[in-house]
């Protein structure tokens, strides 16, 4: 299991603090899902955000949409049949089995 923990400067910045709660729950349904190793290879579909985060589908739309627009994710490959994969942006991108394994900091 790995610790959540979130940057004071990334949750004392006007982009956090202007997401509303939706928003803020995805985020941590998506670091939460980072090991250490697979960022901006980080699976989470649109449905799954949903039911995850007890909301409809729109509103995880809506969620989405907010996180990439204050630029705390990116989409780092659409999904066809499988789900997107998600960059945390304030997380270095790994190279496959190359990077150790961290915190999620």
């Amino acid at each position: 299991m790995n610790d959540l923990t979130l940057p004071r400067e990334l949750i004392d910045s006007r982009r956090w603090r202007s997401l509303r709660t939706p928003a803020r729950a995805l985020f941590l349904e998506l670091c939460m899902s980072y090991d250490g190793r697979n960022n901006g290879r980080i699976r989470l579909a649109k449905r799954e955000a949903a039911f995850l985060i007890r909301m409809s589908l729109g509103a995880a739309v809506r969620a989405f949409n907010e996180l990439i627009a204050a630029g705390l994710i990116s989409n780092a490959g659409r999904g066809q049949r499988f789900a997107s994969k998600w960059r945390l942006t304030h997380l270095p991108v790994e190279a496959a089995g190359n990077a150790p394994k961290l915190k999620a900091a």
